[in-house]
């Protein structure tokens, strides 16, 4: 009885419309937070694992059904093992593209960007990173996005590069257009 009530609800929720808004001329404001790990991939003689806390945002614009461009800028905050820690500021573009049909409350993200980052230190780096996972909507213009991601990180005037894993929570908001 229970795993039919548990499928009926799941085949509901999945079939219920809240017409989201991600067609052509549409646009999204996103914001979310971040947690990741690292681990050194460097040249360096001392490998370290860092963990990082990230609050980002987005600002982006549906040039086609589905089909999502813009910018996104982040602040980061990270420490590792070796009791070192950095404050850092990146932003940079992304591609974000909707798998399931306008129309669901659910639907599945793929996002991808890149990023130039300015360290506290003076550093600079570049990242790219890649996130998927779904989108719950609220209504025709909020959701909460659940995200997994894998980000590679090269750090300017150094040899190798770092990678991460990473978990994202936020909300989108869909900003109706102008009829």
């Amino acid at each position: 009885m229970k795993k039919i009530i548990l499928s009926s609800c799941v085949i509901i929720v999945l079939t219920l419309t809240a017409t989201s808004q991600i067609t052509k001329g549409f646009w999204f404001l996103s914001g979310n937070a971040n947690f990741s790990t690292l681990k050194s991939a460097s040249d360096a003689s001392v490998k370290y694992k860092q963990t990082d806390i990230q609050i980002s945002g987005s600002v982006g614009h549906f040039v086609l059904d589905k089909f999502a461009v813009g910018l996104r800028p982040w602040l980061g905050y990270g420490s590792n093992n070796l009791g070192n820690s950095s404050t850092v500021f990146n932003i940079g573009p992304f591609v974000r593209y909707y798998i399931l049909p306008s129309g669901k409350i659910v639907n599945i993200i793929t996002d991808a960007s890149f990023s130039h980052g300015f360290f506290s230190g003076g550093n600079n780096s570049n990242t790219l990173s890649f996130y998927a996972g779904p989108v719950i909507y609220f209504n025709t213009s909020v959701g909460m996005e659940f995200l997994l991601g894998y980000s590679t990180i090269k750090n300017v005037g150094y040899a190798g590069h770092d990678s991460r894993t990473q978990l994202a929570i936020g909300f989108q908001f869909h900003l109706e257009k102008e009829k």
